[in-house]
Formats: structure tokens, sequence, C-alpha cells
């Protein structure tokens, strides 16, 4: 993925923003297992997904980096 913070606008820069202040604790070190569990619960309801969906955000991150966060375009917007 070749995007630059240029390349968002507002709306997409602050749910970057919102999903890495959620994510980051559980991609760092510092909690351990059982404290991740409990705050991956508390992520889970805030941000109002699954357990699947909040796998693949952090899996996206660790592989994409912290463009992933954003949605992405459909690749038929706009077509009738």
């Amino acid at each position: 993925m070749n995007i630059s913070m240029f390349d968002l606008n507002d709306e997409q820069l602050e749910e970057i923003q919102q999903k890495y202040a959620f994510l980051e604790p559980l991609l760092d070190e510092y909690l351990s297992p059982e404290e991740k569990k409990e705050y991956a619960e508390i992520v889970r309801q805030s941000l109002q997904v699954s357990d699947r969906t909040l796998r693949r955000y952090l899996q996206r991150f660790r592989e994409e980096g912290i463009y992933s966060l954003t949605r992405k375009r459909r690749s038929d917007a706009g077509v009738l």
C-alpha cells in the first residue's frame, strides 16, 4: 500500500487515530496476556466490531502499517 497522510481526508485521519488509540495497547508488550484479553473486549465493544474483525485489524496493522486502519474505497464505488 503506497499511501501518505496527504492522500487522506480529515475523516480518514480521525478514523486512523481512533482505531490506533484503541489498538496500540494490544500491539505492545506492556500488558500481560490476561490484560490484553480483557482490554480486547473493551475495544470490541467500543469499536462495535466482532472478535474476528478486531483480529483482522491487528493483523493488517502488523503487515501493512497504520494506513491499513482506514476503510478502503470500494473498487465499484460510483458504478451503476
